[in-house]
């Protein structure tokens, strides 16, 4: 057995056992599945990406990918949250000193602790990241933050903010730039608003009132920010490529006993109908050609992956008949949660946009 099939086993175990009978009740109560987590830590599932010095288990790229479908065909928000620090924490792993990746990333996990990526502010387009409000004004010895953020993944839970603001020495713009915040009495942190989906996933307004950090708490270089959370993003859209093909496998995997059971068209069973089967056949096609993604692709898959979820739930929840409707069956759910994945990590316009306009300056470089 490869290593990926071993941890995609131990996953699809994790999954049927903790996730699951945590699924619906976090969505339907709107909160953070922290039974869910705890378990995890207790297992060692919790940190499956990160290297053995940060007291993880360096599972490789493809061991995430296997493990991570296996848990999100489950339930992708709670899925998510489970992977969710390795993104946040991203910037500190790539841009961050020693002496930084130790402080905030090594002891923060040790202590079951959760970071958040602070980036969409409500005031300004989500298209447009670095249109920032927020900023980072240089005082002595360190900064002085302010500035308001909102849909901050993991922010209810977390004790550690990675903040992108526009920095200043004075009168002197220096550029995007990006400060590890700890929680703390200037940092106000909101609740949980109630979304289409992802429920599980907390994602309230963060406001930074006067926050003073000493200068370690600048990850890379003043005003280089730009390079940091590019990575950053593109990292990011692995895992969310990977949780929202894991939905689509989860929509489909529900439907065969129904199709096979389901009489239709004077005792025809529903599965025994070619337009069910082209219908689905030409689904689970578009699945087996984005689960086989390359790095310069991270934004076509969660482009496709995004369109795909869309897709494949709501025909799903079609094929449910009135079952597709009613919040007691999984298929409701599963379409909530797919359509807010074309809004978060870049909105699926924003990506389509960005893929047109490397090919187009491509082309003109080519001639």
């Amino acid at each position: 057995m490869s290593a990926e099939q071993a941890i995609a086993e131990e996953a699809a175990a994790f999954a049927a056992e903790i996730i699951a009978p945590a699924s619906r009740p976090c969505d339907e109560q709107n909160r953070f599945a922290s039974e869910v987590h705890a378990e995890a830590r207790r297992r060692g599932i919790a940190h499956l990406g990160f290297a053995p010095e940060h007291g993880g288990r360096g599972i490789s790229h493809r061991g995430l990918v296997a493990a991570g479908l296996e848990m999100a065909q489950v339930c992708a928000p709670i899925a998510f949250t489970l992977a969710f620090d390795l993104g946040a924490l991203r910037p500190i792993l790539v841009a961050g000193t020693a002496a930084q990746r130790e402080r905030l990333v090594t002891d923060l996990l040790a202590r079951g602790g959760h970071a958040s990526w602070c980036m969409t502010e409500p005031d300004r387009s989500g298209s447009n990241l670095l249109a920032l409000d927020a900023r980072a004004v240089r005082v002595e010895g360190g900064w002085r933050i302010d500035g308001h953020k909102c849909m901050v993944g993991m922010g209810t839970e977390a004790e550690l903010f990675l903040v992108l603001a526009e920095a200043f020495d004075g009168d002197r713009r220096l550029g995007p730039s990006i400060l590890a915040v700890p929680r703390g009495p200037a940092v106000e942190v909101g609740p949980n608003p109630l979304k289409i989906g992802f429920r599980a996933l907390p994602t309230p307004d963060v406001v930074f009132r006067g926050v003073e950090v000493g200068d370690d708490a600048l990850i890379g270089a003043p005003g280089e920010g730009l390079a940091v959370l590019l990575d950053s993003l593109d990292y990011m859209r692995l895992g969310g490529g990977t949780v929202i093909l894991g939905l689509v496998r989860g929509a489909l995997l529900e439907l065969p006993p129904w199709l096979e059971s389901r009489r239709v068209y004077g005792g025809e069973r529903l599965g025994d109908s070619s337009h069910v089967q082209i219908t689905l056949g030409r689904l689970l096609a578009r699945l087996r050609a984005a689960e086989r993604p390359c790095r310069e692709a991270l934004a076509a898959l969660k482009l496709v992956a995004a369109d795909l979820a869309l897709e494949t739930t709501d025909r799903a929840a079609q094929l449910w008949g009135w079952r597709g409707v009613r919040e007691d069956y999984a298929a409701t759910k599963r379409l909530r949660d797919a359509r807010q994945t074309s809004v978060y990590e870049g909105t699926s316009e924003v990506l389509a946009m960005n893929l047109y306009r490397g090919f187009a300056a491509a082309r003109s470089e080519g001639g």
